[in-house]
C-alpha cells in the first residue's frame, strides 16, 4: 500500500508521530488510514481525537479528516485518498495541502496527480510540496 510506503520512508528519515499526520478528503473512518493492516503501521496509527489533537499520544502517528483538521497545522501532511477533482474535492484538497509547515506528500489517483502537479507548479507554493500517485 503506497501509504505505508510513505510512512515507512518517513520513519527512516527519524521523524516521529509529532512531525506527521495523515489527513483524507474522506470522512477519517473511510480514509486510507484505516485500511492498514500490516505490521508495525497497523499498531501506530491512531485516529485524531480531543486527546491527541495537540501532540501524539503514546508515539502513534495520527489520522484525520482534512475538515476535522482545519486550522490545525503539522510540520508533514500526508494528504490521501485523492481520486477526483471536482469542485467539493479541490476546496478540501487546498485545506490540506495547507495545513502542511515544512513537507507535503500527496498520495493521488493516477488521474488526478498530473493535475495536481501542474496546479502545484503553477502556483509556486509557499512550502515543499510533492504529488505522488
Amino acid at each position: 500500500m503506497l501509504l505505508e510506503q510513505e510512512l515507512e520512508e518517513l520513519w527512516g528519515a527519524g521523524l516521529t508521530a509529532d512531525d506527521v499526520i495523515v489527513l483524507s478528503l474522506r470522512e477519517a473512518e473511510e480514509s486510507a488510514a484505516t485500511l492498514v493492516r500490516s505490521q508495525p503501521w497497523s499498531d501506530r496509527l491512531e485516529a485524531l481525537d480531543d486527546s491527541n489533537i495537540v501532540e501524539a499520544q503514546g508515539g502513534k502517528l495520527r489520522y484525520s479528516s482534512v475538515r476535522r483538521f482545519k486550522g490545525l497545522e503539522a510540520p508533514i501532511v500526508v494528504l490521501t485518498d485523492v481520486e477526483k477533482l471536482d469542485e467539493k474535492s479541490r476546496a478540501l484538497l487546498y485545506v490540506g495541502m495547507t495545513r502542511a509547515i515544512h513537507r507535503l506528500v500527496v498520495l493521488a489517483n493516477e488521474s488526478v496527480a498530473s493535475e495536481i502537479r501542474r496546479a502545484v507548479r503553477v502556483s509556486g507554493g509557499r512550502r515543499g510540496q510533492a504529488a505522488r500517485s
